[in-house]
This record gives C-alpha cells, structure tokens and sequence, in this order.
C-alpha cells in the first residue's frame, strides 16, 4: 500500500471527522434534531457569514444565514455540512439581547428549547435579520 493511497483515504476521513465533532461541540447537532429545516428557505439569505457558538466554535464566513416573516435559516457550505443539517428556527423559539466583545458590538441569539445553546453573530447581520423578521424579531 503506497503512501499517497493512505494520505487520500485517511485524510478525507479525518476531514469529515473533525467537522462532525465541531457539530457536536459547538451544539449544532442537538439543534438539529429539534429545527432540522423540512423544506427549502425561500426568505432572504446573507452567504458566507461569520458566527460563533457553543465552546468558542466559529464558523467564520462559512455560515449561510436567511431570515423571513416566519424564523431564522441556518445552514453551511457543503465542505462543512456533515454534522451540519440545515436549520430552521421560528422566531418565537429564541431570544435575542445585544453583547459586545471588546470594541465589536453583536447579537447572540439564544434557544430556551435547548439551554446552553446559542449563536453569536455581528450587529450589522442581526439588523438585516430583523429587518427581514419585521414585527417578528424577538425582543
């Protein structure tokens, strides 16, 4: 068996192991069972946005992030998916309060259904969020 045959099996493996871990640890997975998304989005979306979850999990510019009158879409890019159902959260299934990290204001975005878990994200993303959610937005 030849190194290079080892490297193109072993490194695939590692690959998809290490990104189903992070859904595991950063709390994706367990959203999922609960908002596992049923149907296409067809609200507004913002691709390769930044978020961070769970345990400092970042998923920096690889989040695909929609909003319409009805809840939040959550999915990302297909590198990334295993582990990763796409995700669709009504808006009175979650609360919203403003945080700031040092100097940059943002957003987390909480889920009482599922304790400890939540999603952190820019301020610029949440105000294009509640825009989208209109009267919806959770307060």
């Amino acid at each position: 068996m030849s190194d290079a045959w080892l490297v193109a099996v072993l490194l695939p493996l590692l690959w998809i192991g290490v990104i189903a871990a992070i859904g595991v640890l950063s709390g994706w997975r367990r959203l999922g069972m609960r908002y596992r998304e049923e149907r296409p989005f067809q609200g507004k979306l913002w691709r390769f946005q930044s978020g961070r979850m769970r345990w400092g999990m970042g998923y920096n510019n690889c989040l695909t992030v929609g909003a319409d009158g009805l809840g939040l879409h959550l999915s990302l890019l297909f590198l990334f998916r295993v582990g990763h159902p796409p995700l669709f959260v009504r808006w009175q299934d979650m609360t919203v309060a403003p945080v700031k990290w040092l100097f940059i204001r943002g957003c987390r975005i909480e889920f009482p259904f599922e304790p400890g878990l939540s999603l952190s994200i820019s301020e610029r993303l949440a105000d294009r969020l509640s825009a989208e959610a209109g009267p919806a937005w959770p307060r």
